[in-house]
C-alpha cells in the first residue's frame, strides 16, 4: 500500500510539474512579454501625444503670426518688382504735390555677400515747395515698401518760380534672394486632420 501511495504521489507531482511546465510557465512568460510591450507602447503613446500638442501649439502660433508674415512680404517682397517701385514713387509724388523730374532704378545682385536679400538702387529727383518735399519724404518713410535713403540733396531751383526747390534722393529698396524664396516654397503646410 505504501508503494501505491508513493507511486500516486509521484504521479501527482509529475502531473503538477508537467502542468506547470506546459501551461503555467508559458503563460507567465507571455504575461511578462505583454507587460514589457504595454510599457513600450504607453511610452510611445505619451511621446506621440506630446508631439501632437507641440504641433498644435506651433500651428496656433503660425496662425497668429500669419498677418505679420503677410505684411512682411510687402515690406521686403520675394521679387524685385521694379514696376511696383515705379508705381509707388510716382503715386507718392502725385499725392504729395511734387513734380517728378527724374527716376533711375538699377538692380544690384549681391552674390558675393552672405545676405538673404538683394537691393534695387533708387535715384529720384523731384521739384516742389519745401513743405511738399518734406511731405514727399515723410510719405516715403511711411510707405509699406521699405526704401532706405542713403543720400539727400536739396537745392534751390533757379529755373522755376521763387520758393521752388529740387530734391535728389538716392537709396535702396530690398527684395529677397531667389534661393531664399526657393527654400520657403519647399515648406509644406501642416494639416492636423490627417494622421
Amino acid at each position: 500500500m505504501k508503494a501505491i501511495k508513493n507511486l500516486v504521489g509521484a504521479i501527482l507531482i509529475s502531473i503538477a510539474i508537467f502542468l506547470f511546465w506546459v501551461m503555467i510557465l508559458p503563460s507567465y512568460e507571455e504575461r511578462s512579454h505583454l507587460v514589457l510591450t504595454l510599457e513600450s507602447r504607453s511610452a510611445n503613446l505619451e511621446l506621440k501625444t506630446k508631439l501632437i500638442q507641440k504641433i498644435a501649439e506651433l500651428n496656433k502660433e503660425y496662425q497668429t503670426r500669419y498677418t505679420e508674415l503677410k505684411r512682411m512680404s510687402f515690406v521686403i517682397p520675394a521679387k524685385k518688382n521694379i514696376e511696383e517701385i515705379i508705381t509707388i514713387l510716382d503715386g507718392i509724388s502725385f499725392q504729395t504735390g511734387v513734380r517728378l523730374r527724374k527716376m533711375g532704378l538699377a538692380t544690384q545682385d549681391e552674390k558675393n555677400q552672405n545676405l538673404p536679400y538683394n537691393t534695387v538702387f533708387i535715384d529720384i529727383s523731384v521739384a516742389g515747395t519745401y513743405d511738399s518735399i518734406l511731405n514727399f519724404l515723410d510719405t516715403i518713410e511711411k510707405s509699406i515698401r521699405l526704401i532706405d535713403g542713403n543720400e539727400l540733396t536739396l537745392n534751390i531751383d533757379e529755373n522755376e518760380t521763387e520758393g521752388t526747390l529740387t530734391a535728389s534722393l538716392k537709396g535702396n529698396a530690398y527684395f529677397i534672394k531667389e534661393e531664399q524664396t526657393d527654400n520657403a516654397q519647399n515648406i509644406q503646410p501642416i494639416n492636423q486632420d490627417t494622421e
